[in-house]
């Protein structure tokens, strides 16, 4: 069942909208937020061939609903973007669920780009970015990205 649930989520990952929510949803509900993270990252680094440390803390059943779906696509969108652009060996997550906080980290060792600004949408390269702020600002979060050509690329999101 795992690999159903993935192989189908891997193959729509790769489209806009929610065509794979409801097998996430599926996945959330069969194994809890944490497996069903790491099956979609693991399914992740396997197919682009990096390296995937991930830790997740806390009980994400003191979030809600909205902030885990946030959550789950602030990581779908940032793996995304690695595989797409990052060139990297070694992708971290850090998911951390605490007293109806959810932060989330994820961190590139790829080849970073040029950003002058990291908390302005206006100065984002792409559309996932800019996607991923609307969405955590849209949560009442905070979003911010850090790189630098060589350096890597890092995501940092807080949503209360």
């Amino acid at each position: 069942m795992r690999a159903l649930i993935f192989d189908c989520d891997g193959v729509l990952a790769e489209t806009e909208g929610d065509l794979h929510l409801p097998a996430f949803n599926q996945a959330l509900d069969e194994f809890g937020f944490g497996e069903a993270l790491r099956m979609y990252a693991e399914r992740q680094a396997e197919r682009n061939g990096w390296q995937l440390d991930l830790k997740i803390e806390g009980d994400w059943h003191e979030c809600t609903d909205e902030t885990v779906v946030t959550c789950f696509r602030i990581l779908q969108e940032s793996l995304t973007n690695a595989a797409k652009h990052a060139n990297a060996a070694l992708v971290n997550v850090r998911v951390t669920f605490q007293k109806s906080v959810a932060e989330v980290r994820v961190e590139d060792n790829g080849i970073g780009f040029e950003l002058h600004n990291p908390i302005c949408r206006e100065t984002m390269p792409g559309n996932g970015l800019t996607g991923m702020c609307e969405r955590v600002e849209l949560a009442g979060g905070t979003f911010f990205v850090q790189s630098s050509p060589g350096h890597g690329t890092r995501i940092h999101v807080l949503i209360p």
